[in-house]
């Protein structure tokens, strides 16, 4: 379990790199239908509209995943 929570955290650490954003401004975020998955806020959403291999699962007030 601790393996993996590293991992994730290594992925979301990548992520951001990858995006040229905060670390603080992507969160990871757990939801019955999609599972784990990363969120931005909706003002984040430009940077990732554009990038290839990112998908966006679902659009909310509170952030784009």
């Amino acid at each position: 379990m601790d393996k993996l929570k590293r991992d994730i955290e290594s992925s979301a650490t990548d992520m951001a790199l990858s995006l040229k954003m905060d670390r603080k401004s992507l969160k990871l975020d757990w939801s019955n239908q999609h599972g784990f998955c990363f969120r931005v806020t909706l003002k984040d959403e430009t940077n990732i509209r554009s990038k290839k291999g990112i998908l966006m699962v679902d659009s909310s007030k509170s952030g784009v995943r």
